[in-house]
């Protein structure tokens, strides 16, 4: 069995503010979230808790289901 690396991760800025987490590809680092995704539907651009970032990026990277 293999484990498979998560695409998406969260990130913490440095800077303070209300709102210092994201969710970025771990591919290019680049921010994932910037518009509405329709896999994890409607979400902010920045989170207020590495919590609420965690979630949003367990649903980017969690496996689709089959219909």
């Amino acid at each position: 069995m293999t484990m498979k690396l998560a695409r998406y991760i969260v990130l913490h800025d440095g800077v303070i503010t209300k709102f210092p987490w994201t969710v970025i590809s771990a591919d290019d680092g680049k921010p994932t979230l910037w518009e509405h995704n329709a896999k994890i539907g409607r979400v902010p651009l920045r989170f207020r808790s590495e919590a609420l970032a965690k979630v949003a990026a367990d649903k980017l990277n969690a496996e689709p289901r089959n219909k």
